[in-house]
C-alpha cells in the first residue's frame, strides 16, 4: 500500500504510515464512514431504507397476484381455452342452481366479486358457482372481441346467467347480477 499524504511504501496491515505519522484509512473506516455518511446526510437511511423496499416488494408482489388474479382459487371451465366459444350448458350440474360467471382477470369488479361467488358457492350446497374466462390468451385487457364474449354478446362483466335445477335458464344479464347480489345478502356474504 502507498501512503496518500507522502507516497511512501508502507505494509498493507499497517493503519498508520511511518514516515509521516499520518493515520490511514482502511476499509473498516471506511465502510465505518460511509454509514455515517448514510445516517448523517440522508433522509432514506438505515431502517428507513429496509423498509421502503420491503414495501416496495410487497407492492410488487400484490400487483402480480392481481395481474394473473383468476378468481380466488378457483379455475374457469375454459381454462385451456379461454375466450374461445364454449357450451356452458354442458357444464351445468342437474339437481343444483348453477350461477354462470363470466369474467375477466382485468377486471376490477370480477376480482372483488369472485371471494364472495366462492363463499357462496362454499356455503349453499344447492349452489355451484362455474367460472368462464372471457380473455383469449396474450390480451392484456377486457376482451370484448372474444369469440366467447361474441358469442353470449357480452357488454359488460362481472356478467352472469342463472340456470334452475332442471337446467333452465332463468336469469341473465342484470337480473342475473340482482339475484346474485341478494343472495349475497340473505346469505350475509361480503
Amino acid at each position: 500500500m502507498i501512503c496518500p499524504h507522502c507516497r511512501k511504501d508502507i505494509p498493507d496491515n499497517s493503519v498508520g504510515c511511518p514516515k509521516c505519522g499520518k493515520i490511514l484509512r482502511t476499509t473498516e473506516t471506511k465502510a465505518r464512514d460511509f454509514q455515517f455518511k448514510i445516517k448523517k446526510g440522508s433522509h432514506f437511511s438505515g431502517k428507513k431504507a429496509i423498509y421502503a423496499l420491503l414495501a416496495l416488494a410487497a407492492i410488487v408482489i400484490l400487483w402480480l397476484i392481481l395481474a394473473n388474479h383468476e378468481g380466488a382459487g378457483e379455475k374457469s371451465i375454459n381454462e385451456s381455452t379461454a375466450g374461445e366459444s364454449v357450451d356452458v350448458e354442458s357444464f351445468l350440474l342437474k339437481g343444483k342452481m348453477n350461477i354462470i360467471d363470466f369474467y375477466s382477470r382485468y377486471c376490477a369488479p370480477c376480482r372483488k366479486i369472485s371471494p364472495m361467488l366462492q363463499k357462496l358457492d362454499k356455503k349453499r350446497e344447492d349452489i355451484v358457482v362455474i367460472k368462464v374466462d372471457i380473455n383469449r390468451p396474450g390480451i392484456k385487457r377486457i376482451d370484448w372481441e372474444s369469440p366467447l364474449a361474441r358469442q353470449y354478446k357480452i357488454k359488460s362483466i362481472p356478467y352472469f346467467m342463472i340456470y334452475n335445477q332442471q337446467g333452465k335458464l332463468m336469469h341473465q344479464g342484470m337480473d342475473a347480477f340482482s339475484v346474485v347480489t341478494q343472495l349475497f345478502a340473505y346469505e350475509d356474504i361480503k
